[in-house]
């Protein structure tokens, strides 16, 4: 049950960002995009917070789907790729988008929320699961 509600979020927080990238794109509800932005305290910071409540979200999901094939460690490296990936294709396509404009720094203040939201569910689960979680493989 848990797990599929952590799937829910996960889902739904993605076509959220999915939808405010379209929207931005095609210059949908610009004035409502624009309060978001300075609520959050602007691009970079919007930039670092989505990514960072993404990151939140999807560590749960990845580590759930593990079937024990693969370490903790090494889902969390690739699912980190993944997620970089993700933001970087992201960004890359506001390249083609006359109304959009690429930055290096979305993309960096992107990754670090990433980083940010991978290191705080870590010491989250660690502290109060410390028997439950490990990333070293215990032989």
């Amino acid at each position: 049950m848990k797990s599929k509600l952590n799937l829910f979020l996960l889902v739904f927080y993605a076509f959220f960002l999915l939808a405010l990238t379209m929207f931005k794109s095609i210059e949908v509800f610009r004035s409502e995009l624009a309060f978001i932005e300075a609520s959050l305290g602007g691009d970079k910071i919007e930039h670092f917070i989505l990514a960072l409540l993404l990151s939140f979200l999807v560590w749960p999901v990845a580590w759930s789907l593990n079937n024990s094939r693969y370490s903790k460690a090494r889902v969390t490296v690739f699912t980190l790729l993944l997620l970089i990936l993700a933001l970087l294709l992201d960004e890359l396509h506001q390249f083609f988008i006359s109304s959009r404009h690429f930055d290096w720094q979305d993309s960096a203040f992107g990754v670090a929320g990433l980083l940010v939201g991978l290191i705080l569910r870590v010491l989250i689960v660690f502290f109060l699961f410390s028997n439950k979680f490990s990333l070293v493989v215990k032989k």
